[in-house]
């Protein structure tokens, strides 16, 4: 039987990401594995509120005959390379979008959505030199993609994506940790005991969460964020990006924001996209002020205990994996970024001094 060729279809700005939403949310069901960063909701915050050119952002809709298989967004950049001036084409990035992929179903070849995609691009006159896809964890359809597509490539590390299976008692789970780890918990939990008015507390409604928004900005920006300047709260696009992450995901109950108190004051707060069987910590701070507590794992011991004994989620990830993590004893899987040479002099000469250099590293090495 023949299989039908995927046709791309452009759409551009919010009003091609508006276009996109009843195909976006019919495909959403159909991925091997939905994410908080595949929502239709967080593309449309983030395009509003991040990203300084939302005109020219690209939405490539791929489809086979009558159904929707796979959309791609691209951003535009100019980036120098070796002296190179080149026309790079890719996904999301900032700061604060810490994992990035393409939206595709389960059964689409992944190498076939690169070709039509590339294919769509030269049919409405689009020049590239590379697409670049970064912050891809190794589930992406585009891994085993750029593999089959017969395209030039490379992949690069980036960093782990963390996480802890809370699919356990406490007791199982804390048997794991070193002994030094568990007894500074025990200690902080003791002391936590002693004071007066001690409340975890997580907002699950969008009213819920909306009450305690200005809590959780306010400790995120209490230590070093805040007087760096770079807190949530120092940037009114943020806090707008933000508030739009709730009004799209908390009707859904797919978030959490989730605090530790001592008397009036939150000393640690966490926000939290939540999917089918995992809890994100996707934006967390404390209040050095209460260190001696250790505010922050007491409450991803909180936290972890929720997950094991009301399986709320199985799995705690941390969407990075900071240092200060690893007493947790996390399991992580790869983040990448992908790089794919387009037909162009500009990509071919990047692509021959990048080989040149690796080969002088190479022999550099060996002499020394």
């Amino acid at each position: 039987m023949q299989v039908l060729e995927l046709d791309a279809r452009l759409h551009h700005g919010r009003a091609g990401l508006l276009e996109l939403r009843p195909a976006w949310q019919q495909l959403l069901p159909q991925l091997a594995r939905r994410r908080f960063f595949h929502e239709w909701g967080w593309f449309d915050a983030w395009l509003q509120e991040l990203e300084p050119q939302p005109d020219g952002v690209l939405f490539v809709e791929l489809r086979r005959a009558d159904r929707c298989v796979a959309i791609v967004p691209l951003v535009a950049r100019r980036q120098r390379r070796a002296g190179l001036k080149l026309r790079v084409l890719g996904l999301p990035e900032h700061d604060h979008l810490p994992l990035a992929d393409i939206v595709c179903e389960r059964e689409a070849d992944g190498g076939a959505v690169l070709r039509a995609l590339v294919r769509g691009l030269g049919q409405a006159g689009i020049a590239w030199d590379l697409l670049r896809f970064s912050m891809v964890m190794d589930e992406s359809p585009l891994v085993a993609g750029v593999a089959a597509a017969g395209m030039t490539w490379r992949a690069e590390p980036i960093k782990i994506c963390a996480q802890v299976d809370c699919d356990m008692s406490w007791e199982q789970f804390a048997a794991r940790l070193s002994g030094n780890f568990r007894s500074n918990l025990s200690k902080a939990r003791h002391k936590l005991a002693r004071e007066a008015a001690v409340r975890f507390d997580v907002a699950a409604t969008e009213s819920e969460i909306n009450a305690v928004f200005d809590t959780f900005l306010a400790v995120e920006a209490s230590g070093w964020k805040g007087a760096e300047g770079t807190a949530i709260a120092c940037r009114p696009e943020l806090v707008r990006f933000y508030r739009r992450l709730i009004a799209h995901f908390a009707p859904e109950d797919r978030l959490r924001l989730n605090t530790l108190s001592v008397g009036e004051h939150a000393i640690a707060a966490q926000f939290c996209p939540l999917d089918g069987d995992t809890l994100y910590i996707y934006k967390l701070g404390y209040d050095e002020k209460y260190s001696r507590f250790a505010p922050g794992n007491s409450l991803i011991e909180k936290m972890v205990r929720v997950g094991g004994e009301q399986r709320r989620f199985r799995w705690l990830n941390l969407v990075g994996n900071p240092p200060w993590f690893e007493q947790w004893k996390p399991t992580g899987a790869d983040v990448r970024l992908f790089i794919v040479y387009g037909p162009t002099w500009r990509a071919r000469a990047l692509r021959l001094l990048q080989r040149m250099r690796a080969r002088l590293r190479r022999t550099s090495t060996r002499q020394t």
